[in-house]
């Protein structure tokens, strides 16, 4: 006699009456479908079915991932070329106020500003860029106008 794939797995003698849809393993079991007699074409149908929707799924997850690569290559070098062209601001910027001081001359109510030299260099760098895209976090630290509120201390009361 044939074996359900109950029993099968579990190792156990698989019995059925010819005029039984379930063998006794699966009755006992309280099994609702025992195959016993032939896996039913309609559960071939399904499995088959299922195997398209799961294959279809998974072509649409590629697609999603290479639409998430090429946008996120794309924003990579939006990025860069913002970042190349902050940098040539401020260079720019630095110099032009480097000239006016130089064309000003010295001012003799006011001690010299101290050296810029090195600020190309920082302007350049990751760091700077990286803080100055952000406002947000200027603002924090309350740097962008107006000035830093009085600490509260001990009022001596």
């Amino acid at each position: 006699m044939p074996s359900c794939s109950y029993c099968h797995e579990l190792g156990l003698e698989c019995l059925a009456l010819d005029s039984s849809r379930r063998c006794r393993n699966c009755v006992s079991a309280n099994r609702s479908s025992c195959d016993v007699w032939g896996v039913d074409p309609s559960a071939f149908d399904a499995m088959i079915a299922e195997k398209q929707r799961l294959d279809q799924e998974k072509e649409a997850i590629r697609q999603q991932k290479k639409q998430l690569r090429e946008n996120s290559k794309r924003v990579r070098e939006q990025q860069r070329a913002l970042e190349a062209r902050f940098r040539k601001v401020v260079a720019r910027e630095l110099r032009d106020i480097d000239e006016l001081e130089r064309e000003e001359g010295p001012s003799t109510s006011a001690p010299a500003p101290p050296s810029l030299v090195g600020v190309e260099d920082f302007a350049s760098s990751a760091d700077f860029s990286y803080w100055a895209a952000d406002p947000s976090l200027l603002d924090s630290l309350d740097a962008v106008g107006g000035t830093a509120g009085a600490s509260q201390g001990n009022s001596g009361s």
